[in-house]
């Protein structure tokens, strides 16, 4: 009742002063696509559009609507995160860009609360000079047009083809010829050959609150963060910005030029920012170029720059992410216009509300200022503090983490962004999502929380607990955790918030805990040398053994749909798989991990995820969950895949691999939510060594986005097929692309 009654209110406030009646269309639940509900709305409609990774490349049709994720309901910028439109498979390669605006929109067109991913810009003739053609728009593409961009992740667009153009620019984004609104983004890690941020071509804009970060290119004509030349009808202003760690490399008259900004020929008026750790391999950070004029004022600019209020200081990052810390020199630095001022602590007057600092007198960058917002919370460094367990949460496409070292909960979507889910300030192990709540375990006991708010829903405290480990669910109400030092699993009732003691004898170190439902009974290994894989039954407890293995310190249990099961093992750094039976000896399927916890298995894409406790870090394991029959081939001697290099990598990688024998061989590439990115081999090969070499390109020859991407290799011997199977070994690695 209270949601019913809280989603009325917002639709009625959402509306309220619509000339016309408005409607809400629902994503996929009315239409399947983006660009289906813009087909059918009206002007004044808002298109609401639920998690998910949507392809497609949306265009507004000139139409004054609304499109946005479900971060309007709430401001949860778990939202943000989640609900993606990637824009890297085009019906029309010159129209890549992911979201267009160009039908004359104006500032009732609002694009908010969305990933922006995967464009590759649009082919656009110059109207001033039409002898020119230019590619432009990775992420968003503007002409002559006015939309408000607000509350968006644009990140990893790319826009470097020239082929058939006289240039490539915006890879974040491009406007020419409008007065577009661009609030409260982060446009970060975007590539253009000049532009890579934000490109303003003869037009206005205001760019205020956004966080422009780690974008890169500029070699034909500069600017890393900022780009733009002359002016349109309105002004270019750019207020309470972090312009911070862009690169532009390049040479001649202007490329590598401004890595912060680029100013040609027009006036832009930037005040309140803080443009800092930008890179170019000529001049300063900001570049001023043929009468280009930058009216920077109130800001700090790494170097100096001449203008009122401005400072040359470090400005005192948080470590993990851009919020300043109490002692920043941009804390009540900006303008002292009160039109500037932070808003105002109910709380505490005459102070900043947080994330602004001090009292009310403007901060500098993203989180000072009338808009400030809290949305950059997932900027950050490696969140991840010995992470123990992985969990898929398939309905919203992303993985939980729990982090034994701090109690943190973080997830991780689509392009590999981490951001926390919940904070629990005490060790959490296992993790089991069971409906919409996702279950711990850990030094504060048995902790439910809602999937899609955070908030706790369930709490229990096991009283003379040791070491509660990993969690698990038969699906009828009840959980199972074993504890690791008291050698227990205790029993839970969810509705009644009580338990038992299932199992108080026989256990040495129990871990891993998985539910065999068939046959009515739990699978259980354990921390110790030459761990046997335990079954216990559900009907009496009784503890027997599956398989005794001669793998040491066994930590965590995952199952395919196949119900093949996978077990980590810190002995050896490597994961292993047995049949469904445990009658086969086990298969190696990743090897080279650093501490495999508690793995995580994501069945939709058949993605392995394995917490490297000791590493901080998650690795992302594509497997084929074929059932293995028979006898299987159990890391032969020599048998080798090795680190692509260079790594990071741009353009192009060189893998290596060697074989023992004469067999036959597949390598691909995936990207991380386990989707095949390009086959780069399929045949037999002789036993020698050989050199792949890939360019980043996918198997119709188009290039792919910035970020994580899996290599694997399977070797396998296909003149000895067991039972109609093939036997074979494989071996995985991760690569990252930056452009």
């Amino acid at each position: 009742m209270f949601k019913q009654l809280y989603y009325a209110v917002f639709v009625g406030l959402l509306f309220a002063f619509s000339p016309i009646l408005a409607t809400i269309i629902h994503v996929p639940a009315d239409q399947p696509t983006i660009r289906q509900a813009i087909d059918v709305a009206a002007d004044g409609d808002t298109v609401l559009v639920a998690r998910g990774t949507y392809r497609e490349n949306v265009d507004f049709l000139g139409k004054p609507i609304v499109v946005a994720s479900h971060y309007i309901l709430n401001s949860d910028v778990n939202f943000i995160l989640s609900t993606i439109i990637d824009g890297s498979n085009p019906s029309n390669p010159d129209t890549a860009s992911c979201v267009l605006f160009y039908s004359g929109e104006d500032s009732g067109a609002v694009l908010q609360g969305f990933t922006i991913t995967g464009g590759t810009g649009t082919k656009w003739v110059d109207p001033q000079l039409p002898q020119y053609t230019w590619r432009g728009g990775g992420g968003i593409f503007t002409f002559q047009s006015s939309p408000t961009i607000k509350n968006n992740l644009i990140i990893h667009n790319e826009v470097t083809n020239t082929v058939g153009v006289d240039g490539a620019q915006g890879g974040g984004t491009l406007s020419y010829g409008g007065n577009p609104r661009i609030l409260n983004n982060i446009i970060m890690q975007n590539k253009a050959r000049y532009g890579a941020g934000i490109v303003m071509d003869y037009s206005g804009g205001i760019i205020r609150n956004n966080i422009i970060y780690q974008n890169s290119g500029g070699q034909d004509y500069g600017g890393g963060g900022f780009w733009s030349i002359g002016n349109g009808v309105e002004p270019i202003i750019i207020e309470n910005n972090h312009i911070v760690e862009n690169s532009v490399t390049g040479g001649g008259a202007f490329g590598g030029r401004g890595g912060a900004m680029f100013v040609w020929y027009g006036t832009v008026t930037a005040r309140n920012n803080i443009i800092w750790g930008n890179t170019q391999s000529q001049g300063g950070p900001i570049a001023e170029v043929s009468g280009g004029t930058a009216l920077v004022t109130y800001s700090n600019v790494e170097g100096g720059f001449t203008g009122e209020g401005n400072i040359d200081l470090d400005p005192a990052f948080e470590t993990t992410n851009l919020y300043l810390t109490a002692n920043s020199p941009c804390i009540d630095a900006g303008n002292p216009n009160p039109m500037y001022n932070d808003p105002e602590d109910p709380q505490n007057p005459g102070l900043a509300q947080w994330p602004s600092l001090g009292g009310l007198r403007n901060d500098m960058g993203a989180y000072g200022g009338p808009l400030r917002g809290l949305f950059p919370l997932f900027i950050s460094a490696n969140l991840l503090n010995q992470p123990e367990s992985v969990a898929f949460d398939s309905l919203n496409n992303r993985y939980f983490v729990s982090n034994a070292g701090n109690g943190n909960i973080v997830q991780i979507n689509a392009v590999g962004a981490q951001s926390y889910f919940a904070d629990y300030s005490t060790s959490i192990r296992g993790i089991y999502i069971l409906g919409n709540t996702l279950f711990t375990a850990g030094s504060g006991g048995v902790i439910g929380f809602d999937i899609n708010t955070a908030d706790t829903t369930f709490i229990l405290a096991i009283g003379g607990a040791l070491f509660l480990n990993d969690i698990t669910s038969d699906g009828t109400g009840y959980l199972y955790v074993t504890d690791s030092n008291a050698g227990k699993i205790y029993k839970i009732h969810i509705n009644s918030q009580t338990y038992t003691t299932f199992v108080s004898g026989g256990l040495i170190s129990p871990n891993g805990l998985l539910f065999d439902g068939p046959n009515n009974r739990l699978i259980l290994c354990s921390f110790r040398s030459n761990s046997p894989i335990q079954a216990i039954s559900l009907a009496d407890s009784t503890v027997s053994t599956i398989v005794a293995t001669n793998l040491d310190y066994l930590d965590g249990l995952a199952e395919d749909a196949q119900g093949n099961v996978y077990v980590s093992s810190w002995g050896s750094g490597s994961v292993y798989r047995y049949d469904h039976a445990f009658s086969s000896p086990p298969e190696m399927v990743s090897g080279g991990h650093s501490g495999p916890a508690d793995i995580g298995y994501n069945r939709p894409a058949n993605i392995l995820g394995v917490p490297n406790f000791n590493a901080n870090t998650v690795d992302f394991v594509p497997v084929t969950p074929t059932a293995i029959e028979g006898s299987v081939i159990t890391s032969p001697q020599n048998f080798d895949l090795q680190q692509n290099f260079p790594n990071p990598f741009n353009p192009v990688t060189i893998i290596k691999y060697q074989l023992p024998m004469d067999n036959w061989v597949i390598l691909k590439v995936y990207d991380i939510l386990g989707r095949e990115v390009r086959t780069l081999v399929n045949e037999r090969k002789a036993a020698g060594s050989y050199t792949v070499v890939w360019d980043g390109t996918d198997e119709d020859g188009r290039r792919v986005v910035s970020g994580v991407y899996l290599y694997r290799i399977t070797y396998t011997p296909r003149s000895s097929p067991v039972k109609g199977r093939l036997r074979g070994v494989s071996k995985t690695r991760k690569m990252v692309l930056l452009r």
